[in-house]
């Protein structure tokens, strides 16, 4: 079977540092800094940062805490301009390297985002988050046995992450191992069944199997906690399209295209099922998809 792989890679791990500020006129604020919604961290962490009396800890703790609200709001630059200033205010918080690599690692920039996840390791072995998020980082540039070996790691460190599992998931099918990409993926459903991005990974490792029951029931299962996903409808069409059902199979099309008018791939197919129901004159309808 021959089908497009979209993965969904969940959960960048965001640390909040809480250092306690030594005067009562930075309370407030600090308060905010470290704790508020996005747009109070933002305002809040600036009058920090602004005082002349804060100090040098308390400042790359605002620094670092205003580049997560600004990575939050996707502005990346910003983040990690803050996050540079952290970093040089206190050159060995690993959770601030950490944060930097996630930023890196959602701009695309996969191996400056793992010489940051390496340095806040060598600082402190013990934080967790650095393991997994490296570990995805080498999936991305397709450095396998690096990937694994983190996830691995942080699979010990954090047992009870969803997203562990599932990133480890995507390492074990993306070097065709399905049965263990299941198994992980398993085990991520168990933590979290809400995750709907780990449905969406199972299904591509019961397409990888030729399981095309299990694979619908998983992009059925996505498709209910995340109904506005254009890809999740293509592909559960053409499974239905392996299985004969054309009906269900041009619902799903269909509904690609009101979702994303512009996918080619699903106009392409609604057109090609519509002329095998519907043959032109002089011409022999074709035979339906798997049929001999």
């Amino acid at each position: 079977m021959s089908i497009r792989q979209v993965r969904i890679v969940l959960a960048t791990i965001w640390l909040l540092l809480t250092w306690q500020p030594r005067s009562e006129a930075q309370a407030g604020p600090w308060e905010n800094c470290k704790s508020g919604d996005v747009e109070t961290v933002i305002l809040d962490c600036s009058v920090v940062i602004d005082d002349k009396s804060t100090s040098q800890q308390l400042l790359a703790a605002a620094h670092d805490n205003r580049g997560v609200a600004f990575a939050h709001k996707g502005q990346l630059d910003a983040a990690i301009a803050d996050f540079d200033e952290a970093i040089r205010l206190d050159p060995r918080s690993a959770v601030a390297l950490s944060n930097r690599g996630n930023a890196y690692i959602a701009k695309g920039q996969f191996g400056r985002s793992i010489i940051d996840y390496s340095e806040a390791i060598r600082l402190d072995p013990s934080y967790d988050p650095p393991y997994g998020a490296r570990g995805t980082a080498y999936l991305r540039v397709h450095k396998y046995a690096e990937a694994l070996a983190d996830l691995n790691e942080a699979v010990r460190l954090e047992p009870q992450s969803s997203a562990v599992y599932n990133n480890r998931g995507d390492a074990h099918l993306d070097i065709g191992e399905p049965a263990l990409a299941i198994a992980d993926y398993s085990a991520a459903i168990n933590l979290n069944p809400n995750s709907a991005g780990v449905y969406y990974n199972r299904a591509n490792a019961y397409i990888v199997t030729g399981n095309v029951i299990l694979a619908i029931d998983h992009l059925t299962a996505f498709i209910r906690l995340r109904p506005n996903f254009p890809e999740s409808y293509y592909k559960r069409g053409l499974l239905y399209g392996e299985l004969g059902d054309k009906d269900k199979a041009a619902a799903d099309f269909r509904k690609t295209l009101e979702l994303e008018p512009s996918y080619a791939p699903a106009l392409h197919a609604l057109t090609r099922l519509d002329e095998m129901v519907h043959p032109r004159v002089g011409e022999p309808e074709h035979p339906a998809p798997g049929s001999p």
